[in-house]
């Protein structure tokens, strides 16, 4: 008689499924992204990106309903930047240099993978209702935790309160998107060439921009009669 495997080995055996499917659902995003980027979201067929993935359709659709819901999981499941806004913003208490040095870094750093998907959602949208709803609600997370975080500076003292934290926060994003997009046709080193300058010059000038002007040393007594 077999003896049913140890709790442990099932275990084990349902972590590695879980690994493997894991691994299979980052494939399929990364080639439908590829894909989506190269030929657009409508040209391409759920048929294409199983066979550049080496998968069934029928795998696809057992993990994504629908292409829009495939679509829909490229941001969530390759969102670095969005993901690092929303870690970066968390502590109310860091200071805006870093805040925002941090969040262009995060540009820089994560230019391949993020400038395809921008390109797709940000580019198409213009065009497309569907892709329209999900780059809003692509940035609407960053967008909400940079405006929290502003608020929460103001409260402190170091950001003026005579601004919109909501509109500061997309200007700034905005820049940085509209950067990484016009550039996607340069070559990698033009590009960490010209980055990494650009994203301190919009990192400086919006931070000298929200952060409250310090009081003027007047003399005392100076103008007295």
């Amino acid at each position: 008689m077999t003896r049913s495997p140890e709790p442990a080995t099932r275990t084990t055996l349902l972590t590695a499924r879980q690994r493997q499917a894991a691994a299979t659902r980052d494939r399929i995003l990364g080639v439908a992204l590829e894909l989506f980027a190269r030929d657009g979201y409508s040209a391409t067929s759920t048929r294409e990106i199983a066979s550049q993935a080496g998968v069934s359709e029928g795998l696809i659709f057992h993990h994504y309903p629908s292409k829009l819901d495939l679509l829909r999981a490229i941001p969530r499941g390759r969102s670095g930047v969005a993901g690092r806004i929303l870690e970066l913003t968390m502590d109310p208490d860091s200071p805006v240099e870093e805040v925002v040095g941090g969040i262009t870094w995060a540009f820089v750093e994560q230019r391949q993978a993020q400038r395809d998907m921008l390109r797709m959602i940000f580019t198409e949208s213009r065009h497309d209702e569907d892709l329209r709803q999900i780059s809003q609600a692509f940035l609407g997370g960053s967008r909400d935790a940079l405006e929290s975080y502003l608020e929460a500076r103001m409260e402190r003292g170091e950001v003026r309160t005579d601004v919109a934290a909501r509109e500061a926060g997309s200007a700034f994003l905005d820049a940085l998107i509209a950067h990484l997009i016009t550039s996607e046709r340069r070559s990698d080193d033009a590009w960490r060439a010209t980055a990494g300058p650009y994203a301190r010059v919009v990192a400086d000038i919006w931070v000298r921009g929200l952060r409250v002007p310090s009081e003027p040393h007047g003399h005392e007594g100076a103008h007295d009669d």
